[in-house]
């Protein structure tokens, strides 16, 4: 994964470090002005003690005045708390012969504000054989206030806050 995204900065003329490392304890060569926690990963850190930890380290990677920049879900924009299965994509592969169909069945745990998350890929054939891909983690999901807490409790000065909070 970091070669394809090492290859797609390159080809915009991006030069980066990707580093690979649970998010608990990676460091840096060097300081850097902004470093990003994207795509809700910050969700898979269930417990508290992890989520402190990762925000240390991020905060120790930042030169002064750098910037941590996470993207997390909107746990404030939940909605009814329901099990659901939604049908999220039925596309061509990039073969141009396989169909790919996903589904999401999202099982929330509203006590400890994490979704029980079943993702199934399946790849239809051109033959109509079907090949089924499971993936199955758990995602918390964090309210603005406890995020602001954990970033300040980290020692973090929160600038702004952007999207549907």
């Amino acid at each position: 994964m970091l070669e394809r995204a090492h290859a797609s900065l390159r080809a915009v003329g991006v030069e980066a470090t990707l580093i690979q490392a649970p998010m608990q304890e990676f460091t840096v060569p060097s300081l850097v002005k902004l470093a990003i926690i994207p795509l809700d990963t910050f969700g898979h850190l269930l417990e508290q003690s992890d989520q402190l930890l990762a925000l240390t380290a991020a905060q120790a990677t930042l030169e002064i005045g750098g910037i941590l920049a996470i993207d997390v879900s909107n746990g404030n924009n939940r909605g009814e708390i329901r099990e659901e299965l939604v049908h999220h994509l039925t596309a061509e592969s990039g073969d141009g012969e396989t169909l790919i169909t996903k589904w999401v069945n999202r099982c929330p745990d509203p006590a400890n504000q994490v979704d029980e998350l079943i993702y199934w890929y399946d790849a239809t054939g051109p033959d109509g054989t079907v090949q089924r891909t499971t993936v199955q983690f758990s995602l918390r999901y964090y309210t603005r206030f406890e995020l602001t807490l954990l970033l300040e409790r980290a020692g973090f000065e929160i600038e702004a806050l952007y999207g549907s909070y």
